[in-house]
């Protein structure tokens, strides 16, 4: 009786336009971190596939290879922008090379 009254209720707030009028989610992103072992194997063609999934934006993280995983910044940037993808934040140790990585997120 529970479950079918829980039913019941979806149904209703599904049906009543509860959502009407609201933006639909269209920039998913994902962390590097969910993907490590792919990124560290081939980074260009992990970035290709997340694209393909959809994904629009993403967080990395300062793996073996950088934080731009063996690519330039330049070289980075040109590829997430030809595969429409904005890396919007990352991880890093910020106890090397601060100014240098900071400068780089500036120009990403």
């Amino acid at each position: 009786m529970q479950t079918t009254g829980l039913l019941g209720a979806g149904a209703m707030l599904a049906s009543n336009n509860l959502f009407a009028g609201k933006e639909a989610l269209t920039n998913y992103g994902i962390q590097f971190w969910t993907v490590k072992e792919d990124m560290a194997k081939d980074p260009k063609g992990t970035l290709k596939a997340l694209a393909s999934y959809g994904y629009k934006q993403i967080e990395g993280f300062e793996g073996g290879k950088g934080i731009f995983w063996g690519m330039t910044v330049d070289d980075m940037k040109k590829y997430l922008d030809d595969l429409g993808i904005k890396m919007i934040s990352t991880h890093c140790n910020i106890n090397s090379k601060f100014e240098e990585k900071a400068a780089d997120a500036a120009k990403l």
